[in-house]
């Protein structure tokens, strides 16, 4: 297992050494591989190898081998959301709360600008119905430019609902709506809030 584990690492220092790595604008280094050519195969065969241990390791239920792997990635892509929330989901599995909130909001911090690199530490304290943790960061996150996912303003109306602030998750719910004009689910509650 830590031959694999060392073998895993050397590979990607490697990988990352050999590969031009720009940095963005953002200061996140994230390693720029084309999909075609030498790069692009051995960047998709590491990718598919991690996958397939990643599979493994789950059926056998090694957690631990799992999160170190999941660890060399979002180190890697510290914008992809999908091995993020992998990582912080895997060690909340494991009971690691302080760890999976420090993981969060290590994601978020990487990701200021994106308004979805928000919710997962907020779902984490929802979650934990820890709602007035939930209103500063998710009251922050529809604020941002780009796409703001339902989900984001349903825990943040049913947050202020659950604190007894109706006033307030009657505003999210409306701004919801004024994105997502179409979603019945969101005017439901909004009717429910304004009649009781």
């Amino acid at each position: 297992m830590k031959r694999i584990t060392a073998a895993a690492a050397g590979f990607v220092l490697a990988l990352t050494a050999s590969a031009q790595i720009e940095e963005p604008k953002t200061g996140i280094s994230r390693p720029k591989v084309t999909e075609t050519g030498r790069m692009g195969v051995i960047w998709n065969a590491y990718e598919d190898r991690l996958a397939n241990q990643t599979d493994h390791d789950f059926e056998q239920g090694d957690f631990p081998k799992i999160i170190q792997l999941l660890k060399v990635q979002t180190d890697l892509d510290r914008q992809g959301y999908e091995r993020w929330t992998d990582l912080i989901w895997m060690l909340g599995n494991v009971e690691e709360y302080a760890s999976q909130i420090a993981t969060a909001r290590q994601f978020r911090n990487y990701n200021l600008t994106n308004p979805e690199a928000w919710y997962p530490e907020a779902e984490i304290y929802f979650i934990k119905r820890a709602f007035a943790k939930v209103i500063p960061i998710m009251e922050e996150a529809i604020k941002l430019k780009g796409t703001i996912h339902p989900n984001s303003f349903r825990i943040l109306a049913n947050s202020w609902t659950r604190l007894g602030f109706k006033s307030e998750a009657i505003r999210v719910w409306e701004l919801m709506l004024k994105r997502y004009p179409n979603d019945e689910r969101a005017r439901v509650q909004l009717d429910r809030l304004k009649k009781g």
